[in-house]
């Protein structure tokens, strides 16, 4: 559950805008949405009967679940603290 408050904190200031920014490059974001900022009712990249924080959030699922399952595998041999730095660096990476 820590790896979802972690990843979930990036997906909101960062994360959204390297992987989905509108004036984006071919490889990274911009970071013009940081926090969310402007991302609200307008419609969004993946459909325009969506609005753009509602895909966010739906996309958000996947950000967090990604690590989740990964992690899954060393669930009672890892340590904490490195398992959260691990996921807050794969969920950056867009």
């Amino acid at each position: 559950m820590a790896v979802y408050g972690v990843v979930s904190f990036q997906w909101f200031f960062w994360g959204y805008n390297l992987s989905f920014a509108p004036e984006a490059s071919r490889f990274i974001g911009t970071l013009s949405q940081v926090g969310f900022m402007n991302v609200d009712m307008q419609p969004s990249i993946g459909s325009p009967k969506i609005p753009a924080i509602g895909y966010a959030i739906y996309r958000m699922m996947f950000a967090t679940i990604t690590p989740m399952i990964a992690l899954g595998a060393i669930a009672k041999r890892g340590r904490v603290a490195p398992a959260l730095v691990f996921a807050f660096v794969w969920s950056t990476m867009p």
